[in-house]
């Protein structure tokens, strides 16, 4: 029975190799990729940096390499980029116009908006000056009405 229980307690080297090595650094490994992933670098650049500083990997990794996106001598790449600029620059100025129209369009505007609300004013001001002017006509007219009545009264 104790041969049993020491056979069972044994683990197979590759096993325990396996747990104890290989998955950890898979782990490791994985958690840096998410760190620098998510620390919005480039992961390929601080790879090959990082890289170059260890002895056998080294060897293995070219620091001279380029990326894909990476400016290049190439004339005619040089020549679309310049008509790339020259686009972009016209862009910008067409919109900067359109910017300073829109500008001196809410300038005048706004003083439009000042005229319509003076002359608002002015229109309800002269209309209750009519109001204020034909109910001191109908007093008036009323007083006139009462004084003839009593006058072809006493007569």
């Amino acid at each position: 029975m104790g041969k049993k229980s020491d056979t069972t307690k044994r683990m197979n080297p590759l096993a325990w190799i396996f747990f104890a090595i290989i998955v950890p650094i898979i782990v490791a490994i994985t958690l840096v990729v998410i760190t620098i992933f998510l620390s919005g670098k480039d992961g390929a650049a601080w790879f090959r940096e990082t890289a170059s500083h260890i002895p056998v990997v080294s060897s293995l990794v070219d620091t001279n390499k380029t990326a894909p996106n990476s400016n290049s001598t190439n004339p005619e790449s040089i020549k679309e980029k310049d008509k790339e600029i020259e686009q972009l620059t016209n862009q910008v100025n067409d919109l900067e116009a359109t910017i300073d129209q829109l500008k001196q369009n809410i300038v005048k505007l706004k003083k439009i908006s000042k005229i319509i609300s003076i002359q608002t004013k002015q229109t309800r001001m002269s209309n209750r000056r009519k109001q204020i002017q034909s109910r001191r006509f109908q007093v008036r007219l009323k007083k006139w009405i009462a004084s003839k009545r009593q006058r072809s009264l006493q007569a």
